[in-house]
């Protein structure tokens, strides 16, 4: 259920890298700390590599 949702939100959004600059820019700390504690709590181990892409792709910005 996580899984479809993570990639249909996250992959349309990740393709629109204008969206995603602005969010960024507003919601930069809350949101980096929310994803932080939703990749961290929630989602398994087997969920790392996609963790990883998530936050490189972050961190990028």
């Amino acid at each position: 259920m996580f899984h479809f949702y993570h990639c249909h939100v996250y992959l349309p959004v990740a393709r629109n890298s204008n969206i995603v600059f602005l969010a960024t820019n507003i919601l930069n700390p809350c949101f980096l700390h929310l994803l932080n504690i939703i990749t961290e709590g929630f989602i398994p181990t087997y969920y790392s590599p996609i963790k990883t892409r998530m936050q490189a792709f972050a961190y990028r910005l």
